[in-house]
Formats: C-alpha cells, structure tokens, sequence
C-alpha cells in the first residue's frame, strides 16, 4: 500500500475524478491533498474557497483523499475558523503551508497561534521546507512538523529536532539522483514519508524512485506505516476507507 502524504487535488488543477484514478493507476492507494487555490492563497477568499473545497472533496471521496487545513498568517480569523471546524470532523492535518507566497517567515509571530491549536489539538503541521522550520520546531517540540521535499540546503538543519518528519515530494524526491538515499541515511525509515506533488509532478517516478533506492525492509515503513503512525497515534480509527489498526 503506498499512501501519498502530499498532493495538491483540486479543480483548478483538473477533474478530481480524473486525477484520481490516474494515482490509482501509478499505485497509489490514498492521498492526502489542499487545494492549490488554498495552499497558493493570495486573498481570504482564496483561503476560504481552497478550504471549503478540500472538505467537499473529501465527503465526495473518503475512500481515498483526506484533506489538509490551509493557514494564513495575513488572515486569522478564516483559518483559526476552519482549523477549527477540521477539527471538529476530526481531521487532524494541517498543511501544506508555505511562508513564501505569503513572504511571512514561520519564524513571525503571527505564526503562532496556528502552532499553539495544533499543537493543543494534537494535529500534525506541514510545511514547506525552509531554514525556519528548524526554530518553529525548536520552540514547539510537542507539534510534529512535516516538512515538504528534500531540500539539501534545509535537511542538515532538521536532522536533530525528532518531531520533524521529512516527505520526499518535489523535484529534489523524485528526479534528483541520490537524494532519497541521503535522506534515508540523514533522518532514518522512521522519519520519512511518501509523497509526490502531485499533480504538479507525476506519481510514477516516486514510486519507481522509492522501489529502487530503498532497502525493501524499509519501503512499507516509508510508503504507508509511519503515516498510519501518526494517525493511530491521534486517534484517528478510519483512514482511506480503512481500520488505521489493521493496516
């Protein structure tokens, strides 16, 4: 079973039924996904309708999407709203967010109280990997912090904080030789996740890429068990149609 811990589904990226089983097809068996509308918001209407989105599809699509709540530092109203009301269904991610559209590093305190809830709520925050991922981990070490795509230059600084996990997403995961071994030997099996970036990129090569430059004692681990991990561990019983304790 290979779980995708970071896609970007949603209308403006193309028909969902339609990317659906194209990750189907590329062996993908669930995927958690923010609308790129949300994750890319440049306005509160963006934010809302992104979010608003995310939780349309995932009533339409339980069995193999979960959503991931957008935060905005500019807009705390909407996303303190719609932390909240993920919460109230359940949901337990947050992510991804990303401090460069926004040009607000995560290091700005108008950060914070999405850190705080979070960590409060016992959720999961990711983000967009950059060198201040490191001191928001460093003030919040109850938060697990996912952070996004193996960017060389950020790794080096995330190794020592243990509630940081890495998804091997984007182009440094999928098309970059070596990379994933160098992650794989810098945070372990137990601190990486599957992802791809989808549809931004294509799943097939990650899987190809994880099939081939990691140990097969590992692969299970890194393709769907630390994910499940993180959602047995909050409580969550179903994931992707499925008994989180029997997967």
């Amino acid at each position: 079973m290979i779980l995708d811990a970071h896609t970007h589904l949603g209308a403006k990226k193309g028909v969902p039924e339609e990317l659906i089983a194209e990750l189907r097809c590329d062996g993908i068996s669930g995927a958690l996904f923010a609308p790129e509308q949300g994750v890319l918001a440049k306005t509160e209407e963006e934010l809302v309708s992104g979010n608003r989105e995310a939780l349309e599809l995932y009533e339409k699509y339980p069995d193999f999407l979960y959503p991931g709540v957008i935060v905005h530092p500019e807009y705390p109203e909407s996303s303190m709203h719609f932390l909240q009301e993920f919460r109230k269904r359940d949901l337990v991610w947050c992510g991804e967010n990303l401090s460069y559209v926004c040009k607000i590093p995560f290091t700005d305190s108008r950060w914070a109280p999405y850190f705080e809830f979070c960590t409060k709520e016992n959720m999961v925050f990711q983000m967009h990997n950059a060198p201040e991922v490191a001191d928001a981990a460093d003030r919040y070490p109850a938060l697990t912090f996912i952070g996004s795509h193996l960017n060389p230059e950020v790794l080096p600084l995330l190794v020592k904080y243990k509630n940081v996990m890495v998804d091997i997403s984007g182009m440094h995961g999928g098309l970059v030789r070596g990379t994933l071994k160098k992650a794989l030997d810098m945070f372990g099996p137990e601190r990486l996740l599957f992802g791809t970036d989808y549809p931004g990129y294509d799943a097939l090569p990650f899987v190809l890429r994880m099939k081939r430059d990691i140990p097969e004692e590992f692969q299970q681990m890194i393709c769907c068990g630390n994910l499940l991990k993180l959602f047995r561990e909050r409580g969550v019983k179903k994931l992707f149609g499925k008994d989180t304790e029997k997967c």
